[in-house]
């Protein structure tokens, strides 16, 4: 049985059950046995025994009380002339035209100027041409950012807050589309936003598209062979460490969550990939001087998963079937989480979508738009807007 408080005790024990009180000591009672510190509502109903199915016998009506709800109401028109006249002599508190409308916007900023306290949030919105500094500057994305764990990437379609890749759950994730539908945008967005983490983060791009924003990240950019074996020794010291640590926790029965804590603590670390079918072949078919890499990399992709680190994959769809088979590419492409970009995700077949109609599947999206697939059954967003990192990324 429900706990009751004192107050409420009290106050039940002033209504003798079954009696039927008249309107006045109602009201009297209602008085006595309110325990808010606010005036409070009185719900009232009434048997009147009608057949509201029948149009003769529906009720609706409004009640004008007689010293109204107790609020200080005060008019204001924004009229001129004529009209402002008879607002004034219908009892308007005040009537202004122009010079009205400039005195509410000055005091408007004299009172947010003064006020020091927390802000209400503003309400979501979608701008026109979203770009990733007006978008880095939400309050919303700050919070996000500040949570350790949560990488933001764009606006939820549906609902216009800022959508955010969970570290606590991914481990790879990929990002699809054909050229030109904004991969290499995804890509620097993830830069500057995993910079703001503290992430240790590792860009392969043989383009070499992404070196100015790999370095305005602190990122470690890989553009050749023998920069790919150095960053995976580095990056394997890391691996040892954190794999040992893991084990303890897990044999002294910690949790998933305190586990990725200790990770998160001891750096979080990733491999940013422009072109995954590309990047899959230097591996397996490094320059002679360059030591073999595809043992340690199908090791740590098998096997990484809740040791803080992570791999984020672009590529197009075409190109991918030329490493099909491929055990590093089964590992990474296995969990199927990532997002598609730029429409037709009937043309691809790795991530699922199989929520949304086949003629829809076939719908060209703009450039910077993102479906997102259904993983092990769960859905949490359909669609997303990608911020510009800048100008010259609009088709990338």
């Amino acid at each position: 049985m429900k706990k009751r408080s004192k107050k409420y005790e009290e106050a039940f024990s002033k209504i003798e059950k079954g009696k039927v009180y008249s309107k006045e000591e109602a009201v009297k009672l209602v008085k006595e046995t309110s325990i808010s510190k606010f005036d409070g509502s009185v719900e009232v109903a009434m048997r009147l025994n009608l057949d509201t199915k029948k149009a003769d016998q529906q009720l609706r009506g409004a009640i004008v009380l007689p010293k109204g709800t107790g609020k200080n109401i005060r008019v204001l028109v924004i009229a001129k002339g004529e009209n402002a006249e008879k607002a004034k002599n219908a009892g308007a508190d005040d009537v202004g035209d122009v010079d009205m409308i400039e005195k509410i916007e000055k005091e408007c900023l004299r009172l947010n100027a003064a006020w020091h306290g927390k802000k209400a949030k503003q309400v979501p919105v979608i701008p026109d041409e979203p770009v990733l500094d007006e978008f880095i500057e939400l309050d919303a994305v700050k919070e996000q950012l500040q949570s350790g764990h949560l990488l933001p990437i764009g606006y939820d379609a549906d609902n216009a807050n800022p959508y955010a890749l969970d570290l606590h759950r991914i481990f790879s994730y990929l990002i699809s589309g054909r050229a030109k539908t904004g991969k290499k945008n995804l890509l620097k967005i993830l830069m500057k936003m995993g910079a703001q983490t503290g992430m240790k983060m590792y860009v392969a791009d043989f383009s070499g598209k992404l070196k100015e924003t790999a370095a305005e990240n602190n990122a470690v950019f890989i553009d050749t062979d023998r920069k790919m074996y150095d960053a995976f020794m580095e990056w394997q010291t890391e691996i040892i460490e954190k794999n040992g640590r893991k084990k303890e926790m897990e044999a002294a029965g910690k949790s998933d969550l305190e586990i990725y804590q200790e990770m998160a603590s001891m750096g979080l670390s990733c491999m940013m990939i422009s072109n995954l079918p590309e990047f899959i072949n230097h591996i397996m078919y490094p320059e002679k001087d360059v030591p073999l890499m595809a043992g340690f990399l199908e090791n740590i992709t098998e096997k990484g998963a809740g040791l803080g680190i992570y791999f984020i994959s672009a590529y197009t769809p075409d190109e991918i079937t030329k490493v099909k088979g491929n055990a590093i590419y089964n590992n990474l492409v296995k969990k199927k989480e990532g997002l598609h970009l730029g429409g037709n995700v009937g043309a691809q077949n790795i991530l699922n979508f199989d929520y949304i109609s086949y003629k829809e599947q076939n719908k060209v999206q703009k450039t910077g738009v993102a479906m997102l697939p259904s993983v092990d059954g769960e859905l949490t967003s359909t669609r997303l807007i990608i911020p510009l990192a800048g100008k010259a990324d609009a088709e990338k």
